[in-house]
């Protein structure tokens, strides 16, 4: 049969209609499973942000007990495990397990953490202590008086049911430190093979699902807790990491999915041992090329090329130019460890800061008294003939740490403002902000953040030194000596931390993803929020030297932050920033130029590779 003219002209039509259905299969696969991914990474947030929110408060509360510095502290360990165990989640996933293994294993670690935690809350609402906790429960009565702290009696407060306490944390602190590390790189596998744009878009609107989450955690979950009880409190966090749980797992049959490249860790190792024991091979290199005039491109190999292969070694050069990409990797997250200890003061001392303004929105009779009778920063008991009606009535405080909403409002509102508007602008003229020159913009806005909340914290102190401007308000059974200055000043140091993140922190995730080697994706992601959780630990330990040791913090100070020199350590932190972004500013010009040379070197071979036309 003779093949008809024009044949493969016919057909041709065919074959594109076959592509361009393969093609829209494929970014429909995309597309849901990157939006699988983020819905997950919402409802896990909205779990964490649960729980983290008010943990103070809850350790507080009656029956429970625990001290304040107590109940701090916890807050911080439980935070910094969360960080530490992204690196372990890392490890994990790339070594052994692969990614969707390692989160759903995270997930069960997570909802049984939560499921305790949310026994414990029904136990302390519904007075069933004794199962979880025992018959070891000390009672202390907390009254409230005008002094700087509630008064206990002078009892001692008992930190109890600590057992139940530390094991559910520890498990959630497992739980989630572990997603976090695996979620955004297991995301990034989805968009790998797209262009730059698209995997901006990913992480951009990733961010914008976390905030979510965090919206709705702080917001909702926290206002749940704190007028109502704390067995809804946590039982709603506990829902959300299931519906997390099962949408992550409906999303299989369109996941990209990579299976683990083996022991990272031991590899790395070995690497670097093998380097060093080529020291001799690479000295004798050296000393032949001082008698060779004429260099070969690899006439300067480093001490870790010395485990190549071509020079003896038993590696791979990928395998080993995998483990030199590290050193610049990780030099970027060592210089985003100042942009997150000025990140955690939101939880922290922000938080301080806004407990000592005005929060209330009614009088309060210890401020009638401070007006009338009182000169000084501590209030005198009042009698009722002095104290109008409405100062007996219970005044409504608006929570300080309702403050880091604005904080979430900024990023939801910036991040499709970017996205939609001002990265297409950019990209129509040509104009590329590469990730680091974003990450550089970040820590200007957050440095720029902690210099406002330094102002702030000075005019604070000179209102409430003022004997006619101090505010005293309680906050459940803790009496705070404000500055009749509204809390929603600070709104300002929350909104450029906010400007910061849409920067910093979504370029800090898609700089640890698109660099990292392919062997390490889920590593370097736990290094990054290794980096995260440092900052943390080197915030706290700051703050405790510059206190306690420079003596920043004043022995007046009995439950109160009115004679602390705070402001000194909001503008410690800014120096601290500043500088590293000019040495941050350097590094990141030297990376660049480095990068780009090596895309010419490429580009120059890949043309030397084409044949001639003849």
């Amino acid at each position: 049969m003779m093949r008809q003219p024009g044949g493969d002209n016919e057909t041709s039509p065919l074959l594109k209609r076959q592509n361009s259905d393969s093609q829209n299969y494929k970014n429909y696969r995309r597309k849901v499973a990157c939006s699988t991914i983020s819905l997950t990474q919402m409802f896990e947030r909205i779990a964490f942000y649960g729980v983290s929110a008010n943990m103070v408060l809850f350790l507080n509360q009656e029956p429970l007990h625990w001290a304040a510095d107590d109940a701090v502290q916890v807050t911080f360990i439980f935070t910094g495990l969360a960080y530490m165990f992204s690196l372990i989640g890392g490890i994990l996933a790339d070594s052994f397990f692969g990614r969707f293994v390692t989160i759903v294993v995270s997930f069960v670690i997570y909802i049984v953490g939560l499921v305790l935690l949310t026994l414990l809350g029904h136990a302390v609402h519904y007075s069933k202590f004794e199962i979880l906790c025992g018959n070891t429960i000390e009672w202390v009565k907390i009254v409230v008086s005008n002094n700087p702290t509630p008064s206990t009696d002078n009892q001692p407060m008992h930190g109890n049911c600590r057992t139940p306490v530390y094991i559910s944390l520890i498990l959630i602190a497992i739980g989630t430190g572990m997603i976090r590390a695996n979620i955004s790189p297991f995301g990034g596998d989805q968009v790998k093979n797209e262009s730059s744009n698209v995997m901006r878009a990913f992480f951009n609107w990733f961010y914008w699902a976390i905030n979510i989450g965090a919206f709705i955690g702080i917001g909702g979950v926290s206002f749940l807790q704190q007028y109502l009880n704390f067995f809804w409190g946590f039982l709603a966090p506990t829902v959300a990491i299931g519906i997390s749980m099962i949408v992550f797992i409906l999303g299989r049959p369109f996941y990209a999915l990579k299976k683990p490249t083996g022991s990272v860790i031991t590899n790395i190792f070995r690497i670097v041992v093998e380097a060093f024991r080529g020291r001799s091979r690479r000295r004798r290199h050296f000393s032949n090329q001082n008698s060779n005039q004429i260099l070969s491109p690899l006439a300067k190999p480093s001490f870790l090329d010395m485990a190549k292969v071509r020079y003896g070694g038993s590696w791979h050069d990928s395998m080993v130019d995998d483990v030199k990409s590290l050193g610049t990797i990780i030099l970027v997250f060592v210089a985003l460890i100042p942009y997150w200890i000025v990140y955690f003061q939101m939880q922290t001392t922000f938080l301080l800061q806004g407990l000592h303004m005005r929060a209330t929105f009614k009088p309060n009779c210890a401020n009638i008294a401070n007006a009338t009778t009182n000169t000084s920063l501590m209030v005198t008991e009042t009698s009722d003939s002095i104290v109008p009606t409405d100062c007996k009535v219970e005044p409504f405080s608006f929570p300080a740490a309702w403050l880091t909403i604005f904080n979430v409002i900024t990023v939801l509102l910036l991040i499709p403002l970017m996205e939609r508007v001002v990265y297409p602008f950019l990209d129509k003229r040509n104009i590329h902000i590469s990730l680091l020159k974003r990450i550089i913009i970040g820590m200007i806005f957050i440095m720029l953040a902690v210099i406002c909340a330094g102002v702030l914290e000075i005019y604070r102190l000179r209102n409430v030194h003022d004997p006619k401007n101090v505010w005293v308000q309680t906050i459940g059974t803790t009496q705070y000596y404000a500055a009749h200055l509204w809390i929603f000043w600070q709104i300002l140091q929350y909104a450029l931390i906010g400007i910061s993140e849409v920067f910093a922190s979504i370029a800090g995730l898609e700089f640890a993803y698109s660099q990292a080697p392919k062997s390490m994706h889920s590593l370097i992601m736990g290094l990054f929020y290794l980096s995260g959780g440092l900052g943390n630990v080197f915030g706290v330990l700051l703050y405790d030297f510059t206190t306690n040791v420079v003596g920043w913090k004043s022995n007046k100070d009995t439950g109160n932050i009115n004679y602390m020199k705070l402001w000194k350590y909001f503008f410690l932190l800014a120096v601290i920033q500043f500088v590293t972004i000019i040495i941050f500013s350097f590094v990141s010009q030297s990376y660049e130029a480095k990068e780009k040379k090596a895309r010419q070197k490429n580009n120059i071979q890949r043309t030397s590779l084409i044949p001639p036309l003849d």
